[in-house]
């Protein structure tokens, strides 16, 4: 059967690197969705009270914190990526830091813990991203990436 799955897969034009990277985003993509989850539930049980703001105000705070620190901090762990050329690198420890800050969740009893594991998540997505994009580029070259034509009708000439 793995010889089938292999031959459909290559006639079907399947990259394996592409597969591969295409998981790990999935991956990404799931454990941040739970988190969408799960956050509320925290917030509301946190025994520390120190902010007196209304739960859905800190709720939205916490769910926004990750994605500003991944707008934030990409374009510079992007340049790094490509300035070292560590793409499979930057990917496994974006995903290690990814990773533990979603475990350190279950540690978390304030808010500001939640907060900084929020952006700390962030950050890991934001090491990984870019090389992510850069080794998918990478792996299939001739392909016209799907922004680009938007890139061309602003190019002026």
């Amino acid at each position: 059967m793995p010889g089938k799955l292999r031959r459909t897969g290559r006639s079907v034009g399947l990259n394996r690197a592409v597969v591969v990277l295409s998981v790990a985003r999935l991956a990404d993509g799931v454990g941040n969705s739970i988190l969408f989850v799960i956050i509320p539930l925290y917030v509301y049980q946190l025994p520390d009270k120190s902010f007196a703001l209304p739960l859905p105000l800190l709720v939205g705070v916490l769910i926004s914190a990750h994605g500003f620190a991944v707008g934030l901090l990409q374009p510079f762990t992007g340049a790094l990526a490509d300035r070292l050329g560590r793409y499979k690198l930057s990917i496994v420890v974006g995903l290690a830091v990814l990773i533990t800050a979603m475990v350190m969740f279950v540690l978390a009893d304030r808010y500001i813990d939640l907060l900084g594991l929020r952006i700390l998540q962030g950050a890991g997505l934001a090491l990984e991203i870019p090389a992510t994009m850069a080794l998918l580029a990478l792996a299939t070259p001739g392909v016209r990436p799907a922004g680009q034509p938007w890139a061309s009708i602003q190019r002026p000439g």
